[in-house]
């Protein structure tokens, strides 16, 4: 017996007489036991390493209404990876984001529920790049008999890492007055949110990633950030290196991008763009960031 039927057996001990004598059971619920499980791109699960919290959101999908919602923090996780509930007779949809945090705001609005940043809600706020996303959707159904229901969670991979080296940017000089060029990366074209069904929104919006000095090269800066997945053919997903003033410096098509070093996309989960962007006296050159063949001018837009 798994440890979420020892935790419901004093709850259904007390509701079973009142609901099992009478005809009408509209008040009366049954026992849902929900199991989180995700696997990556390989067939073992590795929810506890990826998956530092999930919100829950249940829908009666019978009336098209919002049910009820739950939270499970680390310690929530550790201890039991899923979770018991009690909901009456019907047909629901159960929908769970694992690790929304401050980069992450959520409309639970049935049939228009979404996930984005805080800076979709906000107009004065700025992109600067989401959570590490997972999406999981299932569909159940209590019987009148309430009977046990017994279902897993398969959580989905929502997000894309993007790892940028801006290599020789750090100690830009203008030549013209010897002061130092400050720059910028913005991630164009990336959807601004997702919907309920993992589904990224077709509108698109500039993500502005903050800026880290290399701690093992003092001649570069590094950007780690999330966006809401896009496709390997989007032509919309540029990276453009800026000036201070918002002049384009340099740009990568990141379609172009991943055709040539074959990154793939669609179908996986776990999926990690690495770019190295090089500037040096003879220009710059873009690579993957473990990849040591140099193209110069490749990606230029």
């Amino acid at each position: 017996m798994s440890i979420f039927k020892h935790i419901a057996i004093v709850t259904l001990a007390l509701s079973f007489v009142s609901c099992s004598i009478r005809d009408d059971r509209s008040d009366c619920s049954g026992d849902v036991f929900l199991h989180f499980i995700y696997n990556g791109d390989g067939d073992t699960d590795i929810f506890p390493s990826k998956i530092m919290c999930v919100n829950m959101y249940v829908y009666s999908t019978d009336n098209g209404t919002f049910h009820s919602e739950y939270s499970f923090d680390k310690q929530a996780l550790d201890a039991v990876q899923g979770t018991h509930l009690m909901l009456p007779p019907g047909s629901y949809r159960i929908v769970c984001w694992g690790n929304a945090g401050e980069l992450s705001t959520i409309d639970k609005s049935w049939g228009t529920g979404h996930i984005a940043e805080p800076a979709y809600f906000n107009s004065s706020a700025d992109y600067s790049g989401t959570d590490p996303l997972y999406c999981s959707i299932l569909d159940l159904t209590v019987p009148e008999t309430l009977q046990d229901v017994e279902e897993t969670c398969y959580f989905a991979g929502s997000h894309i890492k993007m790892k940028v080296k801006l290599d020789g940017f750090a100690d830009l000089v203008d030549m013209a007055d010897g002061e130092k060029i400050g720059v910028s990366l913005v991630h164009e074209g990336c959807p601004v949110a997702t919907d309920f069904s993992n589904v990224p929104f077709d509108e698109r919006c500039e993500v502005v990633p903050p800026i880290q000095p290399d701690p093992n090269d003092a001649d570069a800066y590094i950007l780690s950030y999330n966006v809401f997945r896009f496709t390997e053919d989007d032509p919309l997903n540029r990276l453009s290196v800026r000036y201070e003033d918002g002049r384009e410096m340099y740009a990568v098509s990141l379609k172009n991008f991943i055709g040539r070093y074959g990154i793939q996309i669609t179908g996986r989960h776990e999926i990690t763009v690495p770019v190295k962007i090089t500037y040096s006296p003879v220009g710059i050159t873009v690579v993957g960031w473990d990849i040591e063949e140099v193209d110069p001018g490749f990606d230029k837009d």
